[in-house]
């Protein structure tokens, strides 16, 4: 079976640190794939993303042999299952906050995503048939044009994290600040998670997008 789609861990609760003053440091962390972002209250900031890519080797001179090596060393994702590509995503977000005499004012918010994008790799022998060839350069372009999508998603994600949390600037106390900008943080996630399996039952998990070897 072909398979390739989207891939993230669960959530984890948030991290938490802090520091001896009247600003705290919070972080919450989603492993759903990195790019760094910073806030003001009053604007949200540009989200940097860094994008990392993995590959695994495959071998020989048939499209049989190709499809058993993938079978044999596709990546496992993070829900047990075995795939022939898959993007994985990690959603950060870190602020401080400052306590005042009237409530609890958000001071910055920074925002990290990583995409990581694993597919196969092969470089054909001497030997190998020009239509083989044909054939793979036309799957892996398909592949990568998937994973693409999922990575287009996952940065989504992150700008709609920033357009949200960037509403909330203050509450009455800085723990009802904190569980807020955490709530708002982790609704976007889910929702962008949602929007990731939508992704891959419309295509068919890249099927209906000519994703197909041999």
């Amino acid at each position: 079976m072909q398979s390739i789609g989207s891939r993230f861990e669960s959530p984890r609760p948030p991290t938490r640190t802090a520091r001896r003053s009247a600003s705290r440091h919070r972080t919450a962390r989603w492993l759903a794939g990195l790019a760094i972002a910073s806030a003001a209250p009053s604007a949200p900031a540009e989200v940097r993303h860094t994008a990392e890519r993995s590959y695994y080797d495959v071998v020989g001179d048939s499209a049989e042999a190709l499809r058993a090596q993938i079978e044999a060393l596709r990546p496992r994702g993070e829900d047990g299952g075995r795939y022939d590509a898959y993007t994985r995503w990690k959603l950060e977000w870190r602020y401080l906050y400052r306590e005042q005499r009237d409530g609890c004012r958000r001071t910055s918010f920074r925002t990290y995503l990583t995409t990581t994008i694993h597919l196969p790799r092969w470089q054909a022998p001497p030997e190998a048939a020009p239509e083989l060839v044909q054939r793979w350069e036309a799957y892996v372009a398909a592949l990568d044009r998937h994973e693409r999508r999922h990575e287009a998603i996952a940065i989504e994600a992150a700008e709609a994290v920033e357009r949200r949390v960037g509403t909330i600037e203050r509450a009455a106390d800085c723990k009802t600040l904190e569980a807020e900008v955490n709530a708002a943080g982790e609704a976007v996630v889910e929702d962008y998670k949602a929007r990731q399996h939508a992704y891959d039952d419309q295509t068919g998990h890249g099927r209906n997008e000519g994703v197909r070897f041999p």
